[in-house]
């Protein structure tokens, strides 16, 4: 022991005597023989490694950016404002309201999904730390007890980790910065003030791969050789990326969906003229005057065949969302039987045609008329869940109903059925509806949709330049209308896509590499089955029925448990969505299943063709 620690000592001291170059360069050598060596044998997990980070920054950074300040980047074009002439409640929402209520939560669950998916990098690239550091325990014991400090082995591993943030990191950086451009590009409508803001995001991603690199330290204490603690690889991580994964692609795909419903959402065969009306007079009773004289004029108008005035947002599924009492008559609810029921519903106005040109079936009582004039008792019209719910045996007919804060009574002349939204913010919306008369409640900006032959709406212009009280801007289509409230979502279904693909391909990735680390690991294992006499076709069917059960789990996780609570947020925002098809399905699972297998297939194949002594040696 005297003779080591004097070796030991005269060493030192020949190292005191270097030049401080000398000294500088053999501390480089220290560290940087360590590090050639880990990139060259481990360059396969550290490319991994850099690739499940650089995918991480890539996905979530420019989402980020669009939300991160109080007000979203990317906003809707306003709808006008709606004077329904009632003295709503402080609750009330207006149609702009809705859109932008809308928009917000869509862009909140972007970045959900984006944060999903990288969680899915996360679960890749903590797996494949953890698994490296397990495979490196005993070479860094064995460099500790050679003479190593643990100073130069922590800088070797911080060497090895700044490769990993400088490989990975500017590359995230730049596909972000490259995604953000695009999406704000493909916006339809002119996005706000934005900057790029990555710096969290990567300033995460290098902290987590520096503090990954370090995880062989922990058993670098001592400078004796122990028996080290294995680093035991269970089958979690892949069933999570596989669950993951799954649900958010179904969430997209739900999304995209959704998107070509609403956009052909109460479209009919007759492509009509919308005209944004602005009525000058303050009085509603002349306003309703004029709106009266003029529905009746175009009514008569050769080649009409269809008028409609309602309130904006009306044309595609939005209203004024606020507080509806009901006289339920002898309802029984909570235990207790109650005449009254309170309950938020969207106000929507429209006129006696507004119904039959969008398709919605009256099926109790009738609609309005033009003899519901200004003067005449006010009336109303619910829709069949409403008159389901809150009227005793579902017939609302004859009984009353009180909106806002003004205690007017209004008479329920009719039943329509449940009409679907055509904008984006159906879920946003209640699902009951009252609809109020256009004459009796005359807003003073209206939305005026004429149906019928090119010259009919040409007739139709000179018809409401008759009214000098009564402006209008420039006609529009129906279909181009409608086409402009539902492009927004449209532009989410992409990006929901692009985020899905992006999870898809992460997830495949990490489970292939998580399949690939768990099937290597057991490789041991198996050398010493098949030394006691374990058959090549016993061995496979082991392991690849435990790769099997890996992507049953995984599914089961995204169709029981993740896919129907991204559902259920989804469902919040865009109303009941449709069911998907096995295909659409079968084939994302079938491709995280291929990748799975092709994990557990290089380590499978070494296990069966090679001879069990040479693996154990190995």
């Amino acid at each position: 022991m005297h003779g080591n620690g004097g070796m030991i000592s005269d060493r030192d001291t020949r190292l005191t005597r270097l030049t401080c170059p000398a000294r500088l360069a053999h501390s480089a050598t220290r560290i940087l023989a360590p590090l050639r060596d880990a990139l060259r044998d481990h360059w396969r997990t550290a490319a991994w490694l850099a690739l499940a980070a650089a995918a991480a920054i890539a996905t979530f950074s420019p989402v980020l950016s669009l939300s991160e300040s109080g007000t979203p980047v990317i906003q809707p074009d306003p709808i006008r404002g709606v004077d329904l002439g009632l003295p709503l409640t402080s609750g009330a929402q207006s149609p702009a309201a809705l859109q932008s209520g809308t928009i917000a939560q869509l862009l909140a669950l972007l970045v959900v999904i984006a944060a999903a998916a990288c969680a899915v990098a996360a679960v890749t690239a903590l797996t494949i730390m953890w698994t490296r550091s397990g495979t490196r325990d005993l070479d860094t014991a064995v460099r500790r007890a050679v003479g190593a400090s643990r100073r130069d082995l922590a800088l070797a591993f911080l060497g090895e980790g700044l490769v990993s943030v400088l490989s990975a990191v500017p590359a995230g950086l730049a596909i972000g910065y490259v995604a953000l451009r695009l999406a704000l590009r493909t916006w339809p409508g002119a996005p706000g003030a934005w900057h790029y803001s990555p710096a969290l995001v990567a300033s995460a991603t290098a902290m987590a791969l520096l503090l990954g690199a370090l995880l062989p330290l922990r058993h670098a204490r001592g400078r004796r050789l122990v028996n080290l603690p294995a680093n035991p690889l269970t089958l979690f991580p892949p069933v999570l990326q596989i669950g993951a994964s799954l649900a958010i692609l179904l969430a997209a795909t739900l999304v995209s969906r959704q998107a070509a419903l609403l956009m052909g959402a109460g479209n009919v065969a007759a492509d009509g003229t919308v005209y944004q009306l602005v009525a000058a007079d303050r009085d509603p009773a002349v306003r309703s005057a004029r709106y009266l004289d003029m529905l009746r004029d175009l009514a008569a108008t050769e080649g009409v065949e269809g008028v409609s005035l309602t309130s904006p947002g009306a044309l595609v599924g939005l209203g004024t969302v606020d507080w509806v009492e009901t006289d339920c008559g002898q309802c029984f609810t909570g235990g207790i039987f109650l005449k009254w029921h309170t309950e938020r519903a969207s106000h929507v106005v429209v006129s006696p045609d507004t119904f039959a040109m969008h398709g919605i079936p009256v099926v109790a009582g009738r609609t309005f008329t033009l003899q519901d004039g200004w003067s005449a008792p006010r009336v109303a019209i619910v829709n069949r869940q409403m008159a389901a719910l809150h009227f005793e045996n579902g017939k609302p007919l004859g009984r009353t109903i009180f909106m806002g804060t003004a205690r007017v009574p209004y008479t329920v002349v009719g039943v329509v059925d449940d009409g679907r939204a055509a904008g984006r913010s159906g879920g946003l919306q209640p699902r009951f509806a009252v609809y109020l008369n256009s004459l009796q409640h005359p807003v003073a900006g209206a939305d005026l949709l004429i149906r019928g032959s090119a010259v009919a709406a040409a007739a139709a212009e000179v018809t409401i330049a008759k009214q000098p009280a009564i402006r209008h801007a420039q006609g529009t289509s129906e279909s181009a209308l409608r086409l402009a409230f539902t492009l927004p979502l449209t532009w989410f279904a992409r990006w929901f896509g692009v985020e899905a693909v992006a999870a898809l391909l992460l997830g495949a990735l990490g489970t292939m590499v998580s399949v690939s680390l768990w099937a290597s690991a057991l490789v041991p294992e198996l050398a010493v089955h098949r030394a006691l006499g374990a058959t090549r076709r016993r061995i496979t069917a082991g392991v690849l029925g435990r790769t099997v059960l890996i992507i049953a789990a995984g599914i089961l996780v995204a169709l029981t448990a993740a896919g129907p609570a991204l559902r259920a947020v989804l469902s919040e925002t865009l109303g009941d969505l449709p069911l998907l098809g096995v295909t659409e399905v079968a084939l994302p699972a079938l491709l995280l299943s291929l990748a799975a297998m092709l994990g557990a297939i290089p380590p499978l194949r070494r296990a069966i063709g090679s001879r069990p002594a040479g693996l154990l040696a190995d």
